[in-house]
């Protein structure tokens, strides 16, 4: 895990690496969904637009 959102609030949010490749992890109440994998770029443009709001 790379950063994250609070946990206090739901959904919260995770900027993950693995082999090489990035992905958002979704925690909600009771179920967990991650994104496809982008190269660094890609996965640090949508987080950023994910905090801006501009994504959901």
């Amino acid at each position: 895990m790379i950063t994250w959102t609070c946990g206090c609030q739901t959904p919260s949010y995770e900027l993950c690496a693995a082999g090489g490749l990035y992905f958002i992890r979704r925690i909600a109440a009771t179920s967990i969904h991650e994104s496809t994998r982008w190269r660094y770029r890609e996965a640090e443009a949508t987080w950023s637009a994910l905090l801006k709001g501009e994504v959901h």
